[in-house]
């Protein structure tokens, strides 16, 4: 062999050796993109699972509230009618007071008997932490009485609120409660119309 064969056998030993080390630099770069591929994939599957935990938890904590405040709201509703339901039964017992047997024929001389008025101030009186005021009116719906606003006879009617409540009870003959309304303060108020019925 020739010095210029082994110089050529030198330069291909050189090349072989040279594209084994690229070689082995790409396998090098292809694990580290391997890796890094992986640990992409992995913090996204990560932060998904975050995602999809947290937002089954938050729709489960909005479920349990709102089936609490439903629970709350049925609560105070039953609470409601039943403190209604009271006072309506309380006005029943009054307008069957035997004072009152001879209502429509005071209510037609204009002058509303003394026991009759005290018997109203005195229910008021034990319902003023509940009750605004209460009214007695005639089979036309103007005012005769009212207290706590004393002795009053309205020739003027009543609103408009009011009259609905005289002509169900006109009509049926039954107590009638209104629906909730507003007065001039924002404040939310009921009505009970109560018949007293005596024979006049």
């Amino acid at each position: 062999i020739t010095d210029i064969t082994r110089l050529q056998i030198g330069v291909v030993q050189m090349k072989a050796t040279g594209y084994g080390n690229i070689i082995e630099r790409i396998g090098k770069r292809k694990s580290v993109s391997a890796i890094f591929f992986v640990i992409t994939v992995l913090v996204v599957l990560l932060c998904w699972m975050i995602y999809v935990t947290y937002k089954d938890y938050r729709k489960t904590i909005v479920t349990q509230q709102q089936k609490q405040l439903l629970t709350i709201s049925n609560s105070i509703s039953r609470s409601i009618a039943l403190f209604i339901q009271e006072k309506a039964e309380n006005s029943k017992i009054i307008a069957g007071d035997p004072k009152f047997a001879d209502i429509g024929d005071q209510i037609r001389r204009g002058s509303i008997s003394e026991p009759v008025r005290t018997t109203l101030k005195v229910f008021m009186e034990t319902q003023k932490n509940s009750i605004n005021s209460v009214h007695l009116l005639d089979n036309k719906g103007n005012e005769v009485f009212a207290y706590p606003s004393g002795y009053k006879i309205s020739q003027t009617g009543i609103d408009d609120s009011r009259e609905l409540g005289m002509e169900r009870v006109l009509v049926t003959g039954n107590q009638y409660i209104s629906d909730a309304c507003k007065d001039e303060t924002d404040i939310f108020f009921i009505n009970i119309y109560t018949p007293i019925i005596h024979g006049n």
